[in-house]
């Protein structure tokens, strides 16, 4: 498989919700993390595709991240998994082959959707500062499962460096200025 790049690499936003965020352990780092990210992924112009767990209970996406998906297809399920058949098209009409995953919760719907999306063939890349849960226990064994199953634990600022490949790339400075 190839390394992620711009043309084959697509953003997942798992169930980030106005309700369900309040309740997660390190919740405002994980926002500032994934507002990072996200930035990176609109200079790079990656897909970003957003599901939405059952948002009549839970609220929509919380605000420092809707700003994000004005033009992104977001999905409501009540299954658990991310994976669900709309977000599968949407990355096979994307021609993606590697996912950088961020959401809530990570033992539950991002483990239950990164198994699927595994053992669909994509390689998943999970800042582990974009993923959280309610209690920081359970946040770090789902991490540890996914990453026996094969998904990539990693960070913010390496998955962007990642994408870019070298200083050369014309989106370097942009992307090191999120950095800082």
């Amino acid at each position: 498989m190839k390394r992620m790049n711009e043309q084959n690499t697509a953003v997942i936003i798992v169930d980030i919700q106005e309700r369900l965020a309040p309740a997660i352990h390190k919740s405002g780092q994980l926002t500032d993390a994934c507002v990072t990210l996200l930035n990176g992924a609109r200079l790079l112009e990656l897909p970003i595709i957003t599901t939405e767990q059952y948002p009549r209970g839970l609220g929509p996406t919380i605000e420092p991240l809707r700003e994000f998906l004005s033009d992104v297809a977001t999905f409501e399920k009540k299954e658990f998994t991310y994976a669900i058949e709309p977000v599968l098209e949407a990355l096979s009409a994307n021609q993606v082959e590697h996912v950088i995953v961020l959401g809530m919760e990570t033992h539950i719907c991002v483990y239950q959707g990164t198994r699927a999306l595994l053992d669909a063939g994509y390689q998943v890349y999970l800042p582990q500062e974009c993923v959280g849960s309610r209690t920081e226990d359970n946040k770090a064994n789902g991490l540890s499962q996914m990453q026996r199953m094969g998904a990539v634990i990693t960070n913010v600022e390496t998955v962007l460096f990642d994408l870019i490949g070298s200083a050369g790339h014309p989106k370097f400075k942009e992307i090191s200025a999120l950095i800082k």
